[in-house]
């Protein structure tokens, strides 16, 4: 991998500019995840995600500061996992659960397009028939990866 790829910097933010997001380097994977709690919470037919460790990923205000509390909103399932979204204009920033510490960012947040192609695919029981399957996809799960006891890392 050339070192243009490792050291990139990657930009994004939500719809209406309050938050700002900025990654560094290659994500830990990517993947589209066809869930009912994604497929609700996106109004999509399915989620993408590029994870990344914490020290890769800088979250800020507009001006590049800090955030201050009450700027993101969470939601917490009850099972484990929260989802974090700009309070002003609702947009999902990204992910968090009880068993790591990566951060689920979403890939429509980035600036760029064709930064990264999915790898692996969860829920596909519940994928619309209409979707095609993409070729980056090497691993696909019926259910949550983790829960077939398979490794999507």
């Amino acid at each position: 991998m050339d070192s243009d790829k490792i050291d990139a910097i990657h930009r994004g933010g939500c719809v209406c500019g309050a938050i700002i997001l900025r990654t560094t380097g290659q994500p830990l994977r990517v993947g589209l995840c066809h869930c009912l709690d994604c497929r609700k919470a996106h109004a999509a037919a399915f989620a993408a995600f590029v994870v990344f460790p914490p020290e890769s990923v800088s979250i800020t205000d507009a001006d590049g500061s800090e955030l201050t509390a009450g700027t993101l909103g969470v939601y917490d399932n009850g099972r484990g996992y929260r989802r974090h979204f700009c309070r002003s204009c609702g947009s999902r920033i990204y992910g968090t659960d009880d068993v790591s510490a990566a951060l689920e960012l979403h890939l429509g947040l980035f600036d760029e397009t064709n930064l990264w192609a999915p790898t692996y695919e969860i829920w596909i029981k519940r994928r619309e028939g209409w979707l095609k399957e993409l070729d980056s996809i090497a691993n696909r799960y019926e259910e949550d990866a983790a829960r077939e006891g398979l490794s999507i890392g």
